[in-house]
């Protein structure tokens, strides 16, 4: 990663904790020893990490909860970043490890999941939590509608379902037979779940704004939240100790947006995804797992796949 200095304008070359995390879960034998840690050491580690502040993570986080915020955002809120991004590569260490206990969700706002039903669904659901234990909630919230997720470094696969007739199908390529396997599950009236605060290397894009800092969407995924009757639901994912909570905002059901020219739908789209994503991650920053990247530059080196930053993506 590399940082530059605030108002300096002199650059300096760092590793990243993000990326030291991904380096980490891809050695299998530090993996295995990192998953076999309690959750209390987990926590006890990523204390040491806030105050010695190694990799620059609490330098990073502050600067970025800044952005987000306005105001300095306190010890405890950076201290809480260091620890939420430490959490969940040990919680994918541990899925890997098939180490983890099943997460119980609980959820608010399920009555604006229900409005969606009958009409194609997209989840708006910024990047705070591992796969692993998304897949889970995914079952829970929606146990009778197709599902189609996307992540590229992920498995691509069809899995069992909660309940007869719902299959949860996970793409795991950008290939045009995902884009058609996605197409049809939503014209279907079923409900399309990826993270789109990023996007995929090589993948067309829209460059925009997030918190006032260059932030890239995914054309593809603005041509999908272009389709008639598509609802955009705002999700948020969170986690408390001994406690894992869904909140479900209010969608946004778009209906004539396909008839505009391309460049107007995308710019309102664009417009829309941004603001549903800047209020989720502002109700609880410290838990988006990419936040040091409105602060940083990410170099090639944050690339490799693992299940909470998933392979080959240009996220700033």
């Amino acid at each position: 990663m590399i940082a530059k200095a605030n108002g300096s304008g002199t650059q300096s070359s760092i590793q990243s904790l993000d990326s030291a995390l991904i380096d980490l879960l891809h050695s299998p034998v530090g993996a295995q020893i990192f998953a076999s840690l309690s959750e209390s050491e987990v926590a006890d580690t990523a204390l040491r990490l806030y105050r010695q502040d190694l990799h620059s993570c609490a330098a990073a986080a502050r600067m970025a909860l800044q952005l987000v915020h306005g105001t300095d955002p306190g010890d405890d809120l950076v201290a809480a970043h260091v620890q939420h991004l430490l959490w969940s590569s040990w919680r994918t260490a541990q899925a890997e490890a098939s180490l983890g206990t099943r997460p119980c969700w609980t959820a608010t706002g399920t009555h604006f999941l229900e409005e969606t039903r009958g009409k194609p669904t997209i989840f708006i659901t910024p990047l705070t939590m591992p796969f692993s234990d998304v897949q889970v909630v995914i079952d829970q919230l929606i146990p009778d509608r197709p599902v189609a997720v996307y992540g590229e470094g992920l498995a691509s696969a069809q899995t069992d379902a909660p309940s007869p007739g719902r299959p949860l199908t996970i793409f795991g390529d950008g290939s045009p037979r995902t884009m058609l396997g996605i197409v049809r599950i939503l014209a279907c009236n079923g409900v399309f779940c990826t993270y789109p605060d990023f996007v995929y290397r090589g993948h067309a894009e829209v460059s925009r704004t997030l918190f006032g800092r260059p932030r890239k969407l995914s054309r593809a995924f603005l041509s999908l939240c272009s389709r008639p009757g598509a609802c955009l639901l705002p999700v948020l994912l969170t986690r408390d100790p001994g406690l894992w909570h869904a909140t479900i905002y209010e969608p946004v059901i778009l209906h004539d947006i396909g008839s505009l020219p391309r460049e107007s739908s995308e710019k309102l789209l664009a417009t829309i995804v941004l603001d549903m994503l800047e209020g989720l991650i502002s109700t609880r920053p410290e838990q988006w797992l990419l936040l040091s990247t409105l602060v940083a530059q990410v170099c090639d080196e944050l690339s490799p796949a693992h299940q909470f930053i998933p392979e080959g993506k240009v996220i700033a």
